[in-house]
C-alpha cells in the first residue's frame, strides 16, 4: 500500500509514518523545506518536496505519482 501525507513533517505525521512504514506502508511525505527530508526518512517515509501554497496543480499532481 502507498499512503501520501501533507504536511509530513509534523509531530503526528512523523509519529503515524514510523507506524506505517513499521508495518511495510510505503509512506510518500509531502514536505515544504528540503531540510526535513532527513527526519521523514528517518521515521521510513520517502521525503518529496512540494509547497501546495505555491505549486501548480501539475508540480502537485507530480508530486502525488
Amino acid at each position: 500500500m502507498l499512503v501520501s501525507i501533507v504536511g509530513g513533517h509534523g509531530q503526528i505525521a512523523l509519529a503515524l509514518t514510523r507506524l506505517l512504514a513499521a508495518d511495510g506502508t510505503i509512506v510518500r511525505s509531502l514536505i515544504r523545506n528540503p531540510g526535513q527530508a532527513t527526519d521523514v526518512e528517518l521515521a521510513g517515509g520517502v521525503a518529496v518536496v512540494v509547497d501546495f501554497e505555491s505549486a501548480s496543480n501539475e508540480e502537485i499532481d507530480r508530486a502525488l505519482e
